[in-house]
């Protein structure tokens, strides 16, 4: 433990494993006395998620005035300075570039939707009837899943520049109704006329990349993110399987190939065992506010999903549909995986295992389609052997 020598009982630690802006990560401390006059030692946050040594300070000046039994906190704590949203993003994004395999999601979904109309704004003057209205606007284009995803950012910087004892204020996000997302699961499977005859074919046509991947996710059950984030070292094409390891909950999980695939990867290129199978252009933005500065493989992903949902469009795959359960997306080439194996009579086990679900209940979506194995053994009784 390190002590910071210009503040009075402010320390730190220098992890061993975290980095952060090319060095190693820091931890402060503080220590004071409590009531008993027992040296207490308290962990105030890290370098990555926005805390400092002036920070650490504050927060030991308001212990120390707590245990004089003081209601006021003295003038030069209550003084804070005028944060805006933009402001506590940067804090925040530091946060979820070291600790969140969504970062590049919080990033964009920020910059399309929470920048141009909070960015600017102070954090102390955001009301939480504007937040209402933003929700009230999103929805009118965007999935309840969606709109909840926005919300958790906004709210979740909220939450960490409160815990940091930079803003005394209240979180306006906090009092905001998530919208609902019961009974918002994907009730859409495409049959295979639809997959192997008009819309692979016409991705093929399309775009070489965007076929492959969409080939992928259909008859592997794959999320998007899980195939873009697939390296050389992750094919094995001798046991035809893929080892799927940045999953969306952490566990790893083997996918099988079949000769689609496996004739998919024989015909490409194959890289270096840590180069992505698909390979993905870097986005080179101007440096930030923070010194931060953007690198987001992420041209490749946007082109894939515009040349998807240019061909759904050219198919007519979703004409006349309103209820987004209903609509074609790219996850729908998932759920239609998933629907295919329950139809086939595959248990709910093999199912979910296949998928990667941590829980039975993301499984159950698929049991109305099994076949009603109860129905068949009540029927049989009348045969006899």
């Amino acid at each position: 433990m390190n002590k910071v020598a210009k503040f009075t009982g402010v320390y730190y630690r220098l992890s061993k494993k975290r980095n952060y802006q090319n060095k190693r990560d820091r931890c402060f401390y503080i220590n004071y006395q409590d009531k008993d006059k027992k040296l207490v030692l308290e962990k105030v946050g890290w370098l990555s998620e926005g805390y400092s040594a002036d920070i650490a300070s504050k927060k030991r000046a308001k212990r120390v005035a707590q245990v004089k039994d003081k209601d006021v906190i003295p003038s030069d704590l209550r003084k804070e300075e005028p944060l805006t949203f933009g402001n506590i993003w940067e804090s925040f994004y530091s946060y979820s570039k070291s600790n969140k395999k969504s970062y590049r999601d919080d990033f964009f979904r920020y910059r399309k939707h929470i920048k141009p109309i909070f960015a600017d704004r102070l954090i102390r003057d955001i009301t939480s009837q504007e937040i209402e209205d933003f929700k009230t606007k999103l929805l009118k284009t965007l999935s309840e899943q969606s709109v909840c995803h926005i919300l958790s950012i906004m709210r979740s910087a909220y939450n960490r520049i409160i815990k940091s004892d930079r803003y005394s204020g209240k979180n306006p996000v906090a009092s905001v109704s998530f919208p609902s997302t019961n009974n918002k699961n994907r009730l859409r499977y495409l049959t295979h006329f639809e997959i192997d005859e008009m819309l692979l074919p016409m991705l093929c046509e399309s775009s070489s990349s965007t076929y492959e991947i969409s080939y992928l996710s259909v008859y592997t059950g794959m999320r998007a993110n899980e195939i873009f984030s697939l390296r050389w070292q992750d094919i094995d094409i001798e046991n035809r399987t893929i080892f799927i390891l940045e999953t969306k909950n952490t566990e790893s999980r083997t996918a099988y190939m079949t000769e689609g695939i496996l004739e998919i990867f024989n015909n490409k290129e194959s890289g270096l065992p840590h180069e992505y199978v698909f390979p993905q252009e870097i986005v080179r933005g101007a440096t930030c506010k923070g010194g931060w500065r953007q690198t987001l493989p992420t041209t490749k992903k946007n082109e894939v999903s515009k040349t998807y949902f240019r061909v759904v469009e050219e198919i007519g795959l979703n004409d006349g549909i309103v209820d987004s359960r209903y609509r074609v997306c790219f996850h729908t080439l998932r759920h239609t995986f998933g629907s295919w194996l329950a139809i086939r009579g595959e248990s709910l086990q093999t199912i979910g295992e296949l998928m990667g679900h941590k829980r039975i209940s993301q499984t159950m979506r698929y049991a109305h389609l099994c076949p009603d194995k109860k129905k068949l053994a009540v029927a049989g009784l009348h045969e006899r052997g």
